[in-house]
């Protein structure tokens, strides 16, 4: 059953997808509360529900119920790889959503996550804790204020698309920084990728967005 629902996450943006996925995990978990894998799951579905809502306020109660399941799973394994990485991708979001204030009080638990998971399975989620570290490092500012750091962002950023070379998140997040960097042309290559690769039709509303992204970027800055 639950490759069953791994493939309504998956395809997460057919309508009604991610509140069946939702519906059958919490009937699993209501008979197998012990299983970390099913919290990490509702931590994942949660995380999209919060991703594709419109309204700021529903947003940041999606993000709260991935980071409360991803909680659970860690405190059911220690060791949940699944549950560790959507409860730090959650707490991003939620402290982001919530304000700067949050948004920095979220940062050392999430940091410590991503690092568990890089132990664990580098290229988990498309190199998901690479991605997130990535972004961590290039967006927070830098020494004495924070853990900011360009070389480590371009060292975990080039990982992640070694890692998932299709997935669109990690080549815009890559062409941000490549620009940030003053590093043009290969700027220009990652979102040239993004305009010139088919996109999922699984996923036409997220690689869209990317795609969006790279187009306005690309019009930004070599136009």
């Amino acid at each position: 059953m639950l490759g069953h629902i791994s493939k309504l996450i998956d395809k997460r943006e057919h309508r009604g997808n991610l509140d069946r996925a939702i519906q059958q995990l919490q009937e699993l978990r209501a008979t197998h509360r012990d299983d970390d894998l099913i919290h990490g799951k509702l931590s994942h579905a949660y995380y999209y529900k919060g991703w594709f809502a419109d309204d700021g306020r529903q947003r940041l109660r999606w993000f709260e119920q991935g980071k409360r399941f991803g909680e659970r799973a860690i405190t059911l394994n220690p060791d949940a790889v699944y549950g560790t990485f959507w409860y730090g991708i959650n707490l991003g979001m939620w402290g982001q959503s919530r304000g700067i204030l949050s948004s920095l009080r979220a940062l050392r638990p999430l940091c410590e996550a991503m690092e568990r998971v890089l132990d664990w399975n580098e290229a988990f989620f498309f190199g998901g804790p690479h991605r997130a570290l990535g972004r961590i490092y290039h967006k927070v500012p830098g020494w004495p204020v924070s853990i900011g750091n360009r070389n480590k962002a371009v060292a975990h950023m080039e990982r992640s698309v070694e890692l998932g070379p299709r997935f669109f998140l990690n080549r815009i997040y890559l062409a941000e920084l490549y620009l940030d960097l003053k590093r043009r042309r290969r700027a220009r290559g990652q979102l040239e990728w993004l305009l010139e690769t088919p996109i999922d039709p699984d996923h036409a509303v997220e690689d869209g967005a990317h795609r969006d992204r790279a187009q306005r970027l690309l019009d930004r800055h070599f136009r």
